[in-house]
């Protein structure tokens, strides 16, 4: 597995093609608006994990607390994936930089999942893809979209 093809490291920060595509556009967004007090506010806190939503614009993230080196299993899961699925996608995760990770924001996954609130089912497909996942003993964290298919927020391969 080729982890360069993923992200790239440049200093303590690692950066993906999504982090890649906002920082074209704003050059100085890690410093404006992720670390940036104003557009941050506390989301909730799942032991020992920290969740923050960012607010930019019309886009919103997530930055939560996580090992060094997280980003890894997000590579290691895109090349657990690449091309084999139509119904799975694996998160937009745009940087990491020490011990925080910055995804886009989803649809509060980790709170459906803790209250039972979820109204949006799996469609099939995406049901087949995921056993063949869970199969193969790869475990992971999911939110479900409008139209059924499952994003993968947290792989824990």
């Amino acid at each position: 597995m080729a982890l360069e093809k993923y992200f790239e490291k440049q200093g303590n920060i690692y950066i993906t093609k999504f982090g890649g595509e906002i920082l074209e556009k704003e050059p100085n967004f890690i410093r404006d608006v992720w670390e940036n007090e104003e557009y941050r506010n506390l989301w909730f806190h799942k032991s020992p994990k920290i969740f923050t939503k960012i607010n930019w614009g019309r886009r919103n993230f997530v930055e939560k607390s996580s090992a060094e080196g997280e980003i890894q299993k997000y590579a290691r899961m895109n090349d657990i994936m690449e091309g084999k699925y139509k119904n799975i996608k694996l998160a937009e995760v745009y940087f990491q930089k020490e011990d925080k990770i910055l995804l886009k924001h989803y649809n509060n996954p980790y709170i459906i999942a803790l209250h039972g609130r979820n109204t949006i089912e799996p469609n099939d497909l995406a049901l087949e893809e995921l056993e063949d996942l869970l199969m193969a003993w790869i475990a992971m964290d999911f939110c479900v979209e409008e139209n059924g298919d499952l994003i993968v927020i947290d792989p824990h391969c």
